[in-house]
């Protein structure tokens, strides 16, 4: 939904996205319209209707980018890859400035190896500068890093099942409201900002969206510090494509450098393209290091674990064959496709247990994920397994003590261990506002 405050703007608007209509062709996912102001005002009951003319319907895609790339490593593996989990690259090796190969870290046990290869793709997003300067020093920069902040809020602060942009805050940017996981994301885009791996948003940011959120919406006042959910900073890895003579210009498509002697660097790009992306990649290198293969990368014929027998039936085919409430059926699905199946092995006389009073997640959950998606930290079940730090801060601190009680139990941690792990997962969580969510404003 973009609202309208001016009857003048109501044909740019339309023109432009019906345009975008144009452009997406047959792989549109619905056609753009306009509709008046009491239809918006019952979409969004809450929308400031101070002058609204109406608002243009646009339409896009979601999809949850952790679970998308954890598939894909999973993927990836069934299909003969090895993949290493929390093991970080030290150094590129050069053998007669070629190289060769990477020293890495375990970042678990601390050892500390070697990895010859015949060849290197960086894929690092925003830390693609750094592996780039190991293998060539002359390298100029490409990155530019760009930081998005966000709040989580209950869903009925925005439209009734649809996001909300709004293209002009009081200091240029867009802001927009997004529904996800049953609940509101309210955020803004494209602040300058430095590299780090746990960005944390600052209290400034946060309110500065309470306040502009409040510009937008009837009785603002119920929008108060307390609704709050979480709080968390993302950051886009733009980049400056190095073969142009313009080196400020921004690069709109994913670029392809070969940065030295068999290392090939990937960057830009975005998730919507992320095969294409691979498969210009995988092509490159086969070229340039003059790989033996049997035909080019196979990437659109793979579809990933999960999707094979998918299909809109399989939520209650799980609820009945595995005897679990419609809710956990669903979380099931959504999460690990037909792979829900697997849940059954870890079910005990029929019956679940729950680890959160308010979502419908369980021990199976977490038990599932350690042996079969990696998990092996707190932190890696509440962010990035299930998204629930990322939409309710408070209620992943509230389940850290059973999700620890099980890994402690899987993974035979000692008392120490424990104590190690679960401050390291409220650590993870102060980086998604925990602090500014659990203090009394």
């Amino acid at each position: 939904m973009l609202p309208v405050y001016n009857k003048i703007m109501v044909p740019y608007f339309w023109v432009g996205l019906k345009l975008y209509d144009w452009l997406s062709g047959t792989k549109s996912i619905g056609s753009s319209y306009f509709i008046g102001k009491s239809k918006t005002i019952e979409i969004f009951p809450r929308i400031k209707k101070d002058n609204l003319s109406g608002s243009v319907i646009y339409y896009d895609g979601q999809m949850d980018d952790s679970r998308l790339n954890l598939m894909l490593a999973l993927t990836s593996s069934y299909h003969g890859a090895v993949i290493s989990n929390y093991v970080e690259v030290k150094n590129i090796l050069k053998e007669n400035d070629i190289s060769v190969g990477a020293t890495c870290t375990d970042k678990i046990t601390g050892e500390t190896f070697k990895i010859k290869s015949k060849g290197i793709i960086n894929t690092t997003g925003p830390f693609t500068d750094s592996i780039r300067k190991d293998t060539n020093k002359e390298l100029r920069n490409i990155v530019v890093p760009s930081s998005g902040t966000h709040i989580v809020l209950p869903k009925e602060f925005g439209p009734k099942n649809m996001g909300f942009v709004f293209p002009q805050t009081s200091d240029g940017r867009i802001l927009f409201f997004i529904p996800w996981k049953n609940k509101l994301i309210a955020g803004t885009t494209d602040n300058k900002c430095s590299v780090e791996s746990n960005p944390k948003p600052s209290n400034d940011e946060i309110n500065f969206l309470i306040d502009e959120t409040k510009h937008l919406i009837s009785y603002p006042d119920d929008l108060e510090k307390n609704t709050i959910l979480s709080a968390w900073k993302g950051i886009r890895p733009l980049v400056k494509d190095p073969s142009k003579k313009n080196t400020e210009s921004l690069a709109r498509n994913h670029i392809i450098e070969v940065t030295s002697k068999r290392t090939i660097t990937l960057s830009g790009g975005k998730w919507t393209t992320y095969r294409r992306m691979a498969e210009d990649a995988i092509n490159k290198a086969i070229k340039t290091f003059k790989l033996n293969t049997k035909q080019p990368c196979v990437t659109k014929f793979i579809p990933l674990l999960g999707s094979h027998t998918y299909n809109h039936e399989m939520l209650y085919r799980i609820q009945r064959d595995l005897k679990v409430p419609l809710k956990v059926a669903k979380n099931w699905v959504s999460n690990y496709g037909d792979r829900a199946y697997k849940l059954r092995d870890y079910i005990k006389n029929d019956k679940i247990n729950k680890i959160s009073s308010i979502y419908d997640i369980t021990e199976e959950d977490v038990e599932y994920t350690i042996d079969n998606e990696m998990a092996i930290k707190i932190s890696d079940f509440i962010l990035r397994r299930y998204r629930i730090g990322f939409i309710d801060v408070k209620e992943a601190y509230y389940m850290i003590d059973k999700v620890s009680k099980i890994m402690k139990r899987k993974f035979c941690w000692s008392h120490k261990q424990e104590l190690v792990e679960r401050k390291e997962a409220v650590e993870s969580l102060k980086s998604l506002g925990l602090e500014f969510c659990m203090k009394k404003h």
